[in-house]
């Protein structure tokens, strides 16, 4: 390495003697030293060499020292070169002129020797600082390429999470604006395979990349006990111990997870450290609130945590909105806050037909004006669909068709039991856990779904009719806010009864079918009218509930038995 107490040093002097001196001069106090006999010399030399320092006599022959000053500070435009003027002229007029060609120093001759080891050392010290400074920019430049790299790949794997774990669902609107290229903000969605939709919507501590890897965990068990149709409570419980598991101290998620259940006309939602999330009806009016009641995730150990979440009634086309805190504290020019109260204006004044999400968008712009943002602001709205009444689509879901390798026709088939009793009906998430066992099963992706809805509509008329003698009409007579209080307090005090499930897979006849049955152990309703295997077209023709609709569009075939307290449908696998 170059020792930084050396400098390349160019001498242009067209005198032999003074040119010779000057350079044994310098040369003694350890520099190296460029000559030139005239300023285009010097100028060429400077082309090839890049020198620390130039000295310049002002009077030479075919270019003079001003003009080649001129030339070779604009050749060392990208990098400071000090050009020290000599000459026998000592007026201050010849002095200005040489300092305003671009000359730092000027020495009159006859030169003190003195004087040039104080300028030389002078520019030394500027040239070391000179090259550190291009050492760490060199240095500087190849991390933040490196470190350019690195975001690009970590940038396109986040994206690649993100849209598995959303849907594109038509009636979801979103937006997510970064204060840096990656974002602190997620929301992700999804659609169950029974029609329910679930969203989350969270807030890392801090902003960009480590923001962004504090979601990942959470976007994980959120997609995955989502689809399989877990509750609020459930998800929220498991994120939570999952971030406490994984996050270091002092990071934690605010979020806000919400369920919107359209055969039940129910959103069940929980908000931890978010701000005010909203239902609103189709005309813009405020229904619910659904304001923060918990810390954020990743704060509390699970035997502190408060799984509670908030039930509201909904009804079709009604709207959920909900927003991370950097919306609502948004600021203009005047410092003022965006705030809720200027929010909930802009929500109450917007109709259906008119994008929540793009009505807000508008607003926090004007108020804004010029000023940048602070933090990630995101925000959420969501639709309330009509409750299911016709068949699955074969649209493409959620999963890939499993690959079956062998003769499928051969198999020779398979059961699964599952029996719950007492108290473990209220304590145990009995829709996933059946929901789990079916998509380890070797069905196709559309009987799975099938299956799935069925099963979930069968299990829900078996803990609220068959176990907790719910009677459907108090929807329409005392409300339904008041049948889902009374269900509420009803389930947790069961403590008898059973739930069993039985699904099976058998080969009769050269024909595949699967046959799932759910039991309880309730006093059952009135069958009258059904023979002993209906088909679904003709049990879909009778006054019964939603479920047993909707149930009876997706089988095949369908069987009461123990006076309804059991129904059994079949579905029939088609050969491959």
């Amino acid at each position: 390495m170059e020792d930084p107490s050396e400098l390349t040093i160019l001498v242009a002097e067209d005198d032999l003697l003074s040119r010779q001196l000057l350079q044994s001069y310098l040369e003694e106090e350890g520099h190296r030293v460029l000559v030139a006999k005239n300023g285009r010399e010097a100028v060429e030399t400077c082309s090839r060499e890049f020198p620390d320092l130039v000295i310049l006599d002002v009077k030479m022959p075919v270019m003079d020292g001003m003009e080649a000053c001129r030339h070779i500070k604009g050749m060392m435009e990208q990098r400071w070169v000090p050009v020290m003027m000599v000459s026998s002229n000592n007026e201050e007029q010849d002095q200005a002129a040489g300092l305003n060609t671009g000359a730092d120093y000027y020495l009159t001759k006859p030169i003190s020797f003195p004087i040039l080891a104080a300028k030389v050392r002078s520019s030394q010290r500027v040239t070391n600082l000179q090259r550190e400074l291009e050492s760490r920019n060199t240095e500087l430049s190849s991390y933040y390429r490196h470190s350019r790299a690195e975001n690009d790949l970590a940038q396109q794997m986040i994206d690649r999470i993100m849209q598995n774990y959303t849907t594109s669902d038509t009636r979801i609107h979103q937006s997510i604006r970064s204060l840096e290229q990656f974002s602190g903000d997620v929301i992700s969605t999804v659609n169950s395979h029974s029609g329910n939709t679930y969203a989350l919507m969270a807030d890392a501590t801090g902003h960009g990349l480590p923001a962004a890897i504090t979601l990942m965990p959470a976007m994980e068990i959120f997609y995955q006990m989502s689809r399989r149709g877990y509750g609020v409570a459930s998800i929220v419980r498991q994120i939570n111990q999952r971030l406490r598991a994984r996050l270091p101290p002092n990071h934690f998620l605010a979020a806000t997870v919400v369920l919107i259940n359209p055969q039940r006309h129910a959103l069940i939602a929980w908000n931890g450290a978010c701000p005010q999330g909203y239902v609103l009806c189709p005309e813009g009016a405020i229904r619910h609130r659904i304001p923060s009641a918990h810390p954020p995730l990743g704060v509390l150990d699970d035997r502190d945590f408060d799984d509670t979440a908030q039930l509201c009634t909904v009804n079709v086309d009604d709207r959920f909105f909900a927003c991370t805190d950097g919306l609502v504290e948004a600021r203009n020019a005047d410092n003022e806050m965006f705030g809720s109260t200027r929010l909930e204006s802009v929500l109450t004044g917007c109709s259906k037909e008119y994008s929540l999400v793009e009505s807000v968008t508008d607003a926090l712009s004007r108020f804004r004006g010029n000023r940048l943002p602070d933090d990630d602001q995101s925000m959420l709205a969501l639709a309330v669909d009509a409750p299911l009444e016709v068949p699955f689509s074969n649209e493409d879901g959620i999963d890939q068709p499993l690959e079956i390798s062998g003769d499928e026709g051969s198999m020779a088939g398979w059961d699964f039991r599952l029996e719950l009793r007492g108290s473990d009906i209220r304590r145990t998430e009995i829709v996933p856990t059946v929901n789990q066992v079916m998509e380890n099963l070797r069905l196709d992706r559309r009987l799975r779904q099938k299956a799935f809805v069925v099963l979930t509509e069968l299990l829900n008329n078996a803990v609220d009719h068959g176990l907790l003698g719910m009677d459907s009409s108090s929807k329409t007579d005392q409300g339904f806010d008041h049948y889902v209080q009374e269900r509420q307090e009803r389930l947790g005090a069961l403590n008898e009864g059973f739930i069993k499930i039985l699904a099976t897979r058998s080969q009769h006849h050269n024909r595949n079918a699967l046959r799932l049955m759910v039991m309880d152990s309730g006093p059952g309703f009135d069958t009258t009218g059904f023979s002993s295997m209906d088909s679904a077209d003709e049990v879909a023709t009778h006054a019964y509930g939603r479920g047993i609709r909707v149930v009876a569009s997706l089988a095949d075939r369908i069987r009461f038995l123990d006076n309804g307290a059991s129904v059994e449908v079949e579905f029939t696998i088609d050969p491959d």
